[in-house]
């Protein structure tokens, strides 16, 4: 009996003890607010964010990109309550609506606080940490991880094969400095890394199940030096930097052979596409196609020199193929003036064999 006992005991001890670091271990996003019995899901927007680390004697949390609150804590472990004292609130900059009023909620609960606070720390079957704090009946909701993106683009590393800016095709360089341009989402802390000779990473959530948007990002201070690599360096990590707290658009295609192609599109119409499988800078610039204008109204302009290709297929974001046309001229245009607005996939085919593929975006 005393056996049994003490190891109940030693359970109850490790138990509190897991609850105390895992507390001050994770960082914690904010996702849900019940406020006087109504419950307020966090907005897709990335002004809704909200990063929370707790330690021992502070809590800091961020809202709305500048906003946030800061205060003074004593966290006792044991009985898993928090005591706030000199709580500070920082507006920020809101996009009116939703996210406004999600912010002014997440204020309403330590503006009304009666310390102590409750807290518990929970993990479900798939490792997602779940930090809970109630109070008054009024509860906040955290998870230790952003939205992940689906597995296909979680479990590749992504080589760039093209960059598209107002347009213009930009293939990546191959040389000894810069032998290819990577894209790597992780799990474990919801980065996305890329890499030229500088390299830029932040916090990636996608949520929505085409659109993502990137947190806190930054860049190391490495840069090219050679040739003409630090103006395409430039131009591909501007095409993140320009973004920065914009949303992203992106779509995942099965191209065959085991090869999949990720492509990045930015508020502006610009694309950033990679393969799961690595190509050489030949295998693309062999095909000298051009397409514009990107964003399209009416139509869309095709030069194909050699004619290395004859038959064009537009698919729209449902997969329905659209447009399907013959190619007789080295120059031709295709008519999206019936279309709605949205993201197409256009497709080069030579003989049935599809040789390359665009993204386009009708406005």
């Amino acid at each position: 009996m005393k056996t049994i006992f003490t190891l109940l005991i030693n359970c109850i001890f490790l138990t509190i003890f897991a609850q105390s670091t895992e507390i001050f271990d994770n960082s914690w996003y904010l996702n849900q607010i019940r406020i006087n019995g109504v419950s307020y899901d966090k907005p897709n927007h990335h002004d809704s964010f909200s990063d929370t680390a707790v330690s021992s004697a502070m809590m800091f949390s961020s809202i709305c990109e500048s906003g946030g609150l800061m205060a003074v804590v004593a966290v006792d472990t044991v009985n898993q309550e928090i005591n706030f004292t000199n709580i500070s609130f920082f507006d920020g900059d809101c996009n009116p609506g939703e996210s406004t009023q999600f912010k002014d909620k997440f204020f309403l609960f330590f503006d009304d606080i009666q310390t102590p606070v409750s807290y518990s720390v929970n993990t479900d079957s798939n490792g997602v940490k779940t930090l809970t704090f109630s109070n008054n009946g009024n509860v906040l909701t955290f998870f230790n991880q952003l939205n992940l993106p689906p597995e296909t683009v979680l479990s590749n590393t992504w080589h760039l094969t093209d960059l598209i800016i107002d347009g213009v095709s930009n293939p990546p360089p191959s040389n000894e400095e810069v032998p290819y341009i990577d894209l790597d989402f992780t799990e474990n802390d919801n980065m996305i890394y890329t890499t030229v000779c500088g390299s830029l990473n932040g916090q990636a959530d996608f949520f929505t199940e085409n659109q993502f948007f990137i947190l806190n990002m930054e860049a190391t201070a490495e840069s090219c030096g050679y040739g003409n690599n630090p103006a395409y360096e430039s131009l591909y990590l501007g095409f993140f930097w320009n973004n920065y707290y914009q949303d992203f658009g992106y779509l995942v295609e099965d191209i065959g052979n085991d090869n999949f192609q990720l492509t990045l599109i930015d508020q502006s119409g610009n694309q950033a596409i990679y393969n799961s499988q690595f190509l050489s800078v030949g295998d693309t610039e062999s095909l000298m196609i051009s397409v514009y204008p990107n964003p399209v109204k009416d139509k869309l302009r095709i030069e194909n020199p050699g004619l290395q290709f004859n038959f064009i297929k537009v698919i729209n974001s449902s997969g329905k193929l659209v447009i399907g046309q013959k190619i007789l001229n080295s120059s031709d245009e295709i008519d999206f003036t019936g279309l709605p607005q949205g993201l197409y996939v256009v497709k080069f085919e030579q003989n049935g064999k599809v040789l390359k593929t665009e993204k386009v975006l009708k406005k």
